[in-house]
């Protein structure tokens, strides 16, 4: 960070530099450090900004045998982006806290001046990932290249397309018209030039670097407005998870009335066909699911499966406040929490079950009573071999609701324990007779919420509460939620953070014949797989990375690189298909012996 800063402008403003840094928090974004006279660079995340005592605090720096240039308390400067914002600051000292486990952070008092600076004349808009602005253009033969938007701003934009077009797209070295499409149905035409075409052979990807070419008054306005909105879309899911109110008109399907007129067009070309034959009975009930299904999605609006997630954990925490206050409990606020889940579900199962495994820590009881939902409708779900959407909503809610009971534990909301001491298994058997009586006196109200509300806390020999129900006493769906809610307890390690590591889980539940019903486990085990969605794997290629995506077997097909073993370094996010590519998996990874931060974890999951 030897530059001098001659753009930009230098913030003295001790609450104005805490605001940039809680935006790098959120952002999770790589704060890199150097050392004066050094050729050296490390790199760290913020974990937490400290409105009063003006403090911030540092993640462990990687690589971690650079760590003692930290440790040392030498002075560094540091640089970091978040939305196309510089930040540097320069002379900074660290104060080193090691905690129980041997893992060191860095208390940092906010610097006295951060330099700051952004073009904001070519602000590069990121588009997310759930949201789908397609790029028309044309290939060398004359046919029609369908590209996706990545990001944009008022000088270019970046382009993905599936498939090699790194030679046929030569011709757009000279402006030539491409036709942005965005989901209300509006466009723009402008021209682009390619600046760099590259082929990602692991993604099978081509990734284009497109300068705009000389745009009218109209044109410029047209892209200005688009960056704009963006930026809206970005600080409405930041801020606001994603609320369907917040994203902008530009980014959400067509009214109504448009797709009604579409679709009675469809209907009216369609009037001259013969009469199909008659449908039978089957094939009427699965028409009937497919109708209810579509009339959700429609009656819920665009569903994105992170929305969904912050709006099951949200529903929680209202169910967990209410019960505590001894008040009426928002039971129409969980349902519909409930049912948006369970559309993300059906839409696209496997990125939302992934939201339920790397997690924050601070929300643990919230977070955990969605993702056993969740798992348990997939389990039950997908064992079952049937398209069952009703069944679905009541187990994702039932997961919702299972442990009421804790919350009303002195500081209950942060039991991670699965085993409680006598005298907090005895209050809790009284919650959970309370809440069980709460539950099956209020309208609408699914039996399977009543039942997994109480019978989770059950054990196979007895041991449990609130009843002390053995073996054959306890309904299969309990007998499987209590696995459901042990192996949620146990593959999320609390330390200092929350580490995902699956396989101990699995161990640990197999030495509980007693206490579990075996079937269950291996049913779970089966149906996860030995490297579920979101575990931290060794690969082939000597690198750290999350499975992200399984077959139909549970196995892995698609992994995210995020950590280089031979460099003991983080690496930027890449997915790779894992058969194309060459790799497979090794073995199971544990995160906290390597020493990975959670916060470098949780990173590819906001992409």
């Amino acid at each position: 960070m030897e530059q001098k800063d001659t753009e930009g402008q230098f913030i003295t403003s001790t609450n104005e530099i805490l605001r940039l840094f809680r935006h790098v928090q959120e952002k999770l974004s790589p704060v890199t450090i150097t050392f004066p006279g050094m050729a050296k660079k490390l790199t760290t995340y913020v974990v937490n900004v400290d409105n009063d005592s003006r403090q911030l605090l540092f993640d462990e720096v990687l690589p971690l045998t650079d760590s003692p240039l930290m440790q040392d308390g030498r002075p560094f400067n540091l640089e970091t982006y978040y939305d196309g914002c510089r930040i540097r600051a320069r002379n900074i000292k660290a104060i080193p806290r090691k905690d129980s486990e041997g893992s060191y952070s860095y208390l940092v008092v906010a610097p006295d001046e951060v330099h700051y600076y952004q073009r904001r004349a070519a602000f590069r808009a990121q588009v997310r990932r759930t949201l789908n602005i397609w790029a028309h253009l044309l290939d060398d033969g004359g046919k029609v290249v369908r590209a996706k938007l990545r990001d944009l701003s008022a000088e270019g934009c970046k382009l993905e397309i599936d498939g090699n077009y790194q030679h046929v797209l030569e011709r757009y070295k000279e402006a030539q018209p491409i036709k942005f499409t965005f989901p209300n149905g509006t466009n723009m035409t402008p021209k682009v030039i390619m600046r760099h075409v590259v082929y990602d052979e692991a993604r099978k990807m081509t990734q284009c670097g497109c300068q705009l070419g000389e745009l009218t008054p109209g044109e410029e306005s047209q892209v200005a407005n688009v960056v704009n909105e963006l930026q809206r879309d970005h600080i409405n899911f930041v801020r606001n998870g994603g609320n369907p109110e917040g994203v902008p008109a530009l980014f959400l399907p067509p009214t109504q009335d448009s797709a009604r007129a579409a679709l009675e067009s469809k209907l009216e070309a369609l009037e001259n066909k013969p009469e199909p034959p008659a449908p039978t009975a089957a094939e009427v009930k699965k028409s009937e699911q497919a109708k209810a299904k579509a009339v959700r999605a429609r009656q819920s609006g665009p569903i994105d499966y992170r929305v969904a997630h912050q709006a099951g954990v949200s529903a929680v925490r209202s169910l967990v406040a209410k019960l505590r206050a001894e008040q009426e409990l928002p039971i129409s606020q969980a349902m519909e929490a409930a049912e948006d889940l369970s559309v993300a579900w059906e839409t696209d199962r496997q990125p939302l079950l992934m939201l339920t495994r790397i997690r924050n820590g601070q929300d643990f009881l919230f977070e955990h009573s969605v993702s056993v939902g969740l798992q348990l409708a997939d389990q039950v779900v997908r064992s079952q071999q049937k398209d069952d959407s009703e069944l679905v909503r009541k187990l994702i809610f039932a997961g919702m609701v299972h442990d009421l009971a804790k919350s009303l534990l002195p500081d209950g909301v942060q039991e991670t324990r699965v085993k409680l001491p006598p005298d907090r298994n005895a209050l809790l058997q009284k919650h959970a007779q309370k809440v069980r009586s709460i539950l099956a006196t209020m309208p609408n109200v699914p039996k399977e919420a009543v039942m997994v509300a109480t019978q989770n806390f059950e054990r196979l020999n007895g041991s449990g509460i609130p009843d002390g129900l053995r073996a054959d006493e306890i309904h299969p769906l309990g007998k499987m939620a209590a696995v459901i809610d042990v192996l949620d307890m146990l593959a999320n390690r609390v330390g200092r953070d929350v580490y995902y590591h699956p396989v101990l889980a699995f161990k640990a539940m197999l030495n509980l014949p007693q206490e579990l019903d075996s079937d269950s486990v291996k049913k779970v085990i089966r149906y996860q797989g030995l490297y579920p969605l979101g575990a931290t794997v060794k690969l082939s290629n000597g690198y750290i990375g999350l499975v992200m995506r399984h077959n139909d077997d549970s196995k892995p097909t698609h992994a995210r690189l995020v950590y280089n073993l031979a460099d003991q370094s983080h690496f930027p996010p890449r997915d790779i298909e894992l058969a194309s590519s060459g790799v497979t998996v090794e073995a199971p990874a544990d995160p906290v012996k390597l020493g990975l931060s959670n916060s470098l974890l949780r990173l590819p999951l906001q992409n």
